[in-house]
């Protein structure tokens, strides 16, 4: 019986499989990622919806189509409005605002099969890419509007949080089901 050297395989972190660390909960959980608190209030559908704010739809493609005169989304055959009202704080000393721009962001609702629908508008003032400027502590309340097919089963929520200052921001993750 001869022996054999023990070796380590040296395995260098990262990699396309790597998940990095999300904040989880649910429905009406209070979540925070070191700088947003964020919350997911409700879950509705819908084939319309009229924006409040002065913001516009920027992803519908050919799942929703926007009129301008009305400001209203309406989805098209084969696809329903999802909705989700959320609230977000600002937890940080400093006056911020939440980035929603699509560059860089994980914003998007999954199905049961894990297929992910990317948001479509966030109707609240200052977007389609940005929130109003918000001081320590203080609370925005928006619905994030997604375009899916007819049918969808949401199950989960991934919404990216991040400030307007160029950095990557965070992920949270609010079970739907």
């Amino acid at each position: 019986m001869s022996k054999r050297p023990v070796t380590k395989a040296k395995i260098k972190p990262g990699g396309a499989n790597q998940i990095s660390a999300v904040v989880t909960g649910k429905i009406g959980d209070d979540l925070f990622d070191g700088r947003w608190r964020f919350k997911v209030l409700s879950v509705e559908t819908a084939q319309t919806y009229a924006m409040v704010s002065q913001a516009e739809p920027y992803n519908y493609n050919t799942e929703a189509d926007w009129n301008t005169a009305t400001r209203t989304l309406t989805a098209t055959a084969g696809n329903t409005l999802l909705i989700v009202r959320c609230e977000v704080a600002n937890g940080q000393d400093s006056k911020q605002t939440l980035w929603i721009a699509n560059q860089g962001s994980n914003t998007s609702v999954t199905d049961a099969q894990g297929e992910a629908f990317p948001s479509c508008a966030h109707d609240f003032t200052g977007a389609p890419i940005q929130s109003k400027a918000l001081i320590p502590g203080s609370k925005l309340f928006f619905p994030v509007i997604f375009a899916v097919p007819q049918g969808t089963v949401p199950a989960d929520l991934i919404f990216t949080l991040r400030n307007n200052d160029g950095g990557k921001g965070s992920d949270v993750r609010v079970s739907l089901r």
